[in-house]
């Protein structure tokens, strides 16, 4: 990691650990904890069941590797992402407690979900049209290109519109099972994403459909509003009123 981003890291780390959710600045390692049985693997790195040795408190763990990290050209998108998330307070956001680095590896502290995956929660379910084959491709969305619009790729300026796009990915991979522009190489998915290279399985219906293709559009104003979605006629079938 280049001097530059290294400096980048002790900046965020220490505004991290200097938090209001800390007392006084503390050195996390990978001591620190007892690690369970994995749960789950992203691009970068292994999800882990861990217990803080001290409070006895269940964490999950993600480690990162910072070569694959490099490799991608990703490490300013995931120091922006663990800045951002570790501000976040939501009953509906895992919070992400710490994080901490060595030589080799970037090792985030997330409050742990003993329900799993959303991702498991559908494919479970009775009804779900997703298959073993279908669901063991799927890849997690941290660390990934496949929820990166256009914009972005082209690193050009971009707005809350790409909150849309990911909107319109996130209902494509819920009905289907697999993001819609997945590929094996990183190249190909961007040129795919920059393409509006994307089909639809025969059981996705045409008002579904027409909600995604409305938000996945390739320049930002033109993406449906998420008033828009409220009102469009695919979701109203849906939507029960108090």
């Amino acid at each position: 990691m280049c001097s530059a981003l290294e400096d980048e890291v002790k900046e965020i780390e220490t505004k991290i650990l200097n938090h209001e959710a800390y007392a006084k600045p503390y050195k996390w390692s990978p001591r620190d904890f007892e690690l369970g049985v994995p749960l789950g693997q992203g691009k970068f790195g292994r999800v882990h069941v861990a217990r803080e040795k001290k409070t006895g408190i269940l964490v999950a763990i993600k480690a990162l590797f910072k070569s694959q990290i490099q490799q991608s050209r990703c490490e300013r998108q995931v120091l922006r992402e663990i800045e951002i998330q570790s501000h976040l307070k939501h009953p509906h956001i895992l919070r992400l407690l710490t994080w901490f680095h060595d030589e080799k590896r970037i090792f985030l502290v997330l409050e742990f979900a003993a329900g799993g995956e959303l991702y498991k929660q559908i494919t479970s379910a009775p009804n779900h049209r997703l298959t073993e084959s279908v669901a063991a491709k799927r890849k997690t969305m941290c660390g990934t290109l496949d929820y990166l619009p256009p914009e972005m790729i082209k690193r050009e300026v971009y707005d809350v519109t790409v909150d849309q796009w990911c909107l319109g990915i996130l209902l494509y991979e819920f009905l289907v099972g697999q993001p819609p522009f997945e590929s094996e190489a990183q190249d190909r998915t961007k040129e795919r994403i920059l393409a509006l290279d994307l089909s639809y399985p025969p059981f996705v219906s045409e008002g579904a459909r027409d909600l995604i293709s409305h938000l996945l559009q390739t320049t930002g104003k033109y993406r449906l509003s998420l008033d828009g979605v409220k009102k469009h006629y695919w979701v109203q079938k849906f939507y029960k009123k108090d």
